[in-house]
């Protein structure tokens, strides 16, 4: 856990007890992992906590799990879980800048 200075933003956390799997199709892993690291800004799990078949940011701990799933119709918003930002405003203002729509 990194140590935190005054004044400086705090970094995106995941709000669980344990991680919260979400099904993803493969083929998207390059999106979602720009989505989840750039726009976000939640850290990729170290390479030896990666679990096989799937993709982790966050805390190892207590983050989110991307599960690649085989099944045409995985939608990774049938789950629900809360990021905690610093910033509303600066996360809206990245979305904007991607083109997502926030509202």
């Amino acid at each position: 856990m990194p140590i935190l200075v005054r004044g400086e933003p705090r970094p995106t956390e995941v709000s669980c007890v344990r991680e919260i799997r979400v099904g993803i199709a493969r083929e998207l892993l390059d999106e979602i992992q720009r989505f989840y690291t750039l726009v976000l800004r939640l850290a990729p799990w170290p390479e030896k906590c990666q679990i096989p078949g799937g993709w982790g940011v966050g805390d190892p701990q207590r983050g989110l799990y991307l599960e690649f799933r085989h099944d045409p119709a995985v939608d990774p918003v049938r789950r629900r879980f809360t990021l905690r930002v610093d910033s509303l405003v600066e996360l809206e203002q990245r979305l904007g800048r991607r083109g997502n729509h926030t509202r």
